[in-house]
């Protein structure tokens, strides 16, 4: 049995020793780099297994940061048009704050076209309104 053993060793020690010096050292380099490439990488391996860290519990202040990237967008969000023109004079909302309909947003000082605006929408109102009058006059004389 160990003649099985012993007879490869002897072949490949025969061998080396009939190699020329050029192979010797091509084969002695080799095996430098294999011990200092690969048998790193092994222990190395082994020692990047999953450790874990206890303590005792106690109260203190919990830090903790999470960053990311990307577009922030509002689900519910509304634009807010106008057809006036001005100064905005005082904003009665916040950013982030939820407003219903009617509910004042922001008072705005009219320049000279947003009192001109407001003035042909006056007159356009008063004249619907005077409209309807006649309309209801006229409807109630057929009565």
């Amino acid at each position: 049995m160990f003649k099985k053993i012993l007879t490869p060793i002897r072949v490949g020690r025969d061998k080396i020793v009939k190699s020329s010096l050029k192979a010797k050292i091509i084969a002695l380099i080799l095996i430098a780099v294999i011990v200092i490439v690969v048998v790193p990488r092994i222990f190395s391996s082994q020692s990047s297994s999953i450790q874990y860290q206890t303590s005792q519990v106690e109260k203190g202040t919990l830090v903790v940061s999470v960053t990311g990237s990307g577009a922030v967008s509002a689900v519910n969000a509304s634009q807010v048009t106008t057809n006036a023109s001005g100064v905005v004079t005082k904003v009665y909302v916040k950013d982030g704050d939820y407003v219903k309909t009617g509910a004042p947003i922001a008072d705005l000082e009219l320049d000279l076209v947003g009192k001109q605006n407001q003035q042909q929408a006056l007159a356009s109102y008063q004249g619907a309104k005077n409209s309807l009058a006649s309309a209801q006059a006229q409807a109630y004389g057929l009565q």
